[in-house]
């Protein structure tokens, strides 16, 4: 093979790779346009959603404000397994609420507590007594992949690795199909407080330059490539 053939070839495989790796860089970075918008609009209705003093339907949209008395059960305490805040790891409190006017309860997440280093303790947790008053958010709650079956211990409270309504009615029935998550705190050393969207749409932003600025890297080396070998260029 002569060396203006190998060179034609190496010139062809460049702009094979470019051909193909061109329009994904672009579309990475248009999707992650399209993500910042998303975030974005979940942000503003985050913040515009109006509260209400009762809970809405079962089909009702995720992070809507909620404001309604009641009492917790005192004995029924979930303690959601693995959760870390600032590089501690912990639970998440899970209490079941009663509203008033209300046929069936709701589980409220109270926040986030420390673990003690030996697992076989669990944290020393008292429900508030007496009618309380919750505000919060109504959400889905998201299923977790785990690894191996959740086992529920007898006896209060419970260890859970994961939030599962339809198991959870068996000790309280009926059960609403949302979680509250409080905004404000009601029990000393549980910590309130989650993030709207786990990813920022300036996060997202950034990103979709480093995909942009990625193509222009690459098709400005490509030209560069395929003019090098031209005649009168060195």
């Amino acid at each position: 093979m002569s060396k203006g053939q190998s060179g034609a070839r190496g010139k062809w495989k460049v702009l094979l790779f470019a051909a193909l790796f061109v329009p994904v860089l672009i579309t990475l970075g248009f999707w992650q346009l399209h993500r910042a918008g998303l975030k974005e609009q979940r942000l503003q209705a985050w913040e515009a959603a109006k509260e209400q003093q009762f809970l809405p339907a079962s089909d009702f949209e995720d992070g809507v404000k909620v404001r309604l008395a009641g009492q917790f059960d005192p004995q029924m305490i979930f303690l959601l397994d693995n959760r870390t805040r600032e590089g501690r790891v912990g639970y998440e409190l899970l209490g079941v609420f009663r509203p008033e006017g209300e046929l069936s309860s709701v589980l409220v997440n109270l926040g986030w507590v420390a673990a003690d280093p030996d697992r076989r303790y669990l944290p020393v947790l008292v429900m508030p007594e007496g009618v309380v008053e919750v505000s919060g958010r109504l959400i889905n709650p998201q299923a977790v992949i785990v690894l191996r079956k959740d086992i529920w211990e007898s006896g209060w409270p419970k260890r859970i690795q994961q939030i599962d309504l339809a198991r959870m009615t068996v000790y309280q029935t009926p059960l609403f199909d949302g979680v509250i998550r409080v905004s404000e705190p009601i029990i000393e050393d549980v910590i309130p407080g989650w993030p709207v969207v786990t990813m920022t749409p300036e996060k997202h932003l950034g990103y979709a330059v480093q995909w942009f600025g990625l193509t222009l890297v690459l098709i400005t080396g490509t030209v560069w490539f395929l003019r090098r070998g031209r005649p009168g260029r060195k």
